[in-house]
């Protein structure tokens, strides 16, 4: 089984060489990787999961799992919130299985570093939300998903950090560590710039 590596957001910039911009796409000779969007946030819409039975289409709704606006009248049930002190950095990406039976995007998927910090995502701190489908999005309440030899998938997901979004700052890094026939890791570096 080959994971999808390690994914790192760093507050600092490191000297690792090449680096690439968000919407480039890298490649192992095992993954494709493309990170989409980085975006820190309190919330994430937890309204519109797909729903299943007579006249249902099965896909979630235009913006569920994305970064929303903290309310905390309208979020009081979202499970989906980050706690005081706490940011979720959420993460839309595409990855593709170019050569292995299978691979597995999971919780394992991700490190989080930022202002001199790393975060290690686990059960407790990781959410792979939404699954593109032909047609839009299927809702996902779990920390893996398996992808079969020649798919490819965008996801949306968040790692919850301890790091207060007001103490997130400086340019962030996004560290993608593939895996690659040889059993080792690739690492592509992606510059993220603060908000």
């Amino acid at each position: 089984m080959f994971l999808l590596g390690t994914l790192f957001l760093a507050g600092c910039s490191s000297q690792q060489e090449p680096t690439y911009a968000i919407g480039d796409t890298v490649e192992s000779d095992v993954m494709s990787f493309t990170l989409d969007a980085v975006q820190p946030t309190i919330a994430v819409e937890n309204s519109g999961a797909a729903t299943f039975g007579p006249g249902s289409d099965g896909l979630a709704v235009e913006g569920y799992f994305m970064p929303r606006e903290y309310d905390p009248e309208e979020d009081k049930k979202n499970p989906y919130v980050a706690a005081k002190g706490h940011t979720l950095i959420h993460l839309t990406f595409t990855a593709g299985n170019l050569d292995r039976y299978y691979v597995e995007v999971g919780d394992d998927l991700f490190t989080i570093k930022c202002n001199g910090e790393e975060f290690s995502a686990d059960l407790d701190t990781f959410k792979l939300g939404a699954k593109s489908v032909k047609g839009g999005w299927v809702s996902m309440d779990t920390v893996n998903d398996l992808m079969e030899v020649g798919e490819s998938s965008s996801y949306l997901c968040y790692v919850d950090i301890p790091v207060d979004i007001e103490d997130l700052g400086g340019e962030y890094e996004v560290v993608v560590n593939l895996p690659n026939s040889e059993g080792e890791a690739s690492p592509f570096v992606y510059k993220v710039a603060a908000e």
